[in-house]
């Protein structure tokens, strides 16, 4: 870091939103750094001395995940005739310019770290495979976990990330305390669902996730569509039979689905509803439990000392802090349980000082302050105290 000819922090950016965050952060949190912002859609042409091919195993990898995340959960004659296949040879011819024009910029800069945003989209793999022949390390950002936070972490993001996952190591450990964050749902930018009557008394709060995010796509093994985890949870909840227990579903505010059959068949079960406009923390704080895949929401409930269940793979999914269900059979068995299962508040209340006091940094990216700033700095230093 005192050679300013030596370049610390690369930023490669992939929206115009984290561009202008990356230039805060190098103005105000990282002037004792040396570092670049660069856009991934205006990479500098590559050197001819940088000719190095992407290997096959890489490019069918980079594509087909390039191609699920577009069309994961959709299909029919259009998608799997026409668009799938046009795509494919599209990107099959892109990737490897772009592979070489950041083989170049990597080769040419030797950056000491790489920072990102979220790590799993199209231009986040295609650097990946660049990085095997370089091993730089790599900080990855994201929206942070808990209220007024952001994510650096340099193992990956949401199930990724290095949170530790045995409860002895919060159990035992002393993370100082937790200052309570209030939830605040984000706006819904069309027009939300209104119940036709009041919430009911006792019921399962599902909230609805983004089919194509990292989230469904990467940690989600056994359930890809809102449509599964729709009926996954009716099933379970008519197999428990438990009469006065409904479920109520919530959309992701970012979906751009409309879910009309799922909600025609809510209109006309008993105990099914969709409900927006009851303001999330509210939702969450009068739910019986939150049945989640691993939707932030999950966390939310547990700020809120509320029962989750948990069906895919998730950071906070910890024995004695949530149940875990894979299944129809075990979601079943999870929700019979639910009214015998206690959460074990040492091991919450030290979970959620450990992520306050040691794991995020303060303030949110989108609202960035002198206080966010220095938090950044500081995770900065202490990240390359840790580098070889």
């Amino acid at each position: 870091m005192n050679n300013k000819k030596a370049l610390d922090v690369l930023f490669l950016s992939r929206t115009a939103k984290k561009h202008r965050y990356f230039n805060l952060l190098v103005e105000n949190a990282l002037v004792d750094f040396n570092c670049k912002v660069i856009s991934y859609h205006f990479l500098p042409k590559a050197s001819s001395a940088s000719v190095v091919a992407i290997s096959a195993a890489d490019l069918d990898e980079i594509v087909d995940k390039f191609l699920e995340e577009l069309f994961n959960a959709r299909s029919g004659f259009w998608v799997e005739q026409l668009l799938k296949p046009l795509l494919s040879y599209l990107s099959r011819r892109q990737v490897p310019r772009i592979y070489n024009r950041l083989f170049s910029l990597l080769e040419q800069q030797q950056p000491a770290c790489i920072s990102i945003w979220n790590g799993h989209k199209y231009r986040d793999n295609i650097l990946k495979a660049v990085n095997k022949h370089f091993s730089i390390p790599v900080l990855y950002l994201e929206n942070g976990l808990l209220p007024s936070s952001t994510t650096y972490d340099e193992r990956g993001i949401n199930a990724l990330n290095s949170i530790p996952r045995d409860p002895s190591f919060f159990k035992a450990g002393e993370f100082g305390e937790y200052k309570s964050r209030t939830i605040v749902g984000r706006k819904y930018a069309r027009k939300v669902s209104v119940p036709q009557n009041a919430l009911p008394e006792k019921y399962l709060l599902v909230p609805f996730q983004k089919e194509r995010d990292s989230q469904i796509l990467e940690n989600s093994p056994h359930i890809k569509s809102m449509a599964q985890l729709f009926n996954m949870v009716k099933d379970a909840a008519d197999a428990c039979d438990l009469d006065d227990v409904h479920v109520v579903f919530r959309e992701h505010p970012s979906s751009k689905t409309a879910y009309k059959g799922l909600r025609d068949i809510a209109s006309n079960h008993p105990s099914l509803h969709f409900d927006e406009s009851t303001p999330l923390n509210d939702a969450i704080a009068n739910a019986t439990a939150v049945v989640t895949i691993n939707s932030s929401v999950g966390l939310e409930a547990l700020l809120l000392n509320k029962k989750v269940i948990v069906l895919g793979d998730a950071y906070y999914s910890l024995k004695g802090l949530v149940l875990t269900a894979q299944d129809l059979s075990s979601l079943t068995s999870a929700i019979k349980s639910l009214h015998h299962f206690c959460i074990d508040e040492l091991l919450r209340s030290n979970f959620l000082a450990y992520l306050a006091n040691d794991y995020i940094v303060e303030g949110s990216w989108g609202q960035a302050n002198e206080t966010h700033f220095k938090a950044v700095n500081l995770r900065y230093h202490q990240f390359f105290k840790r580098l070889p």
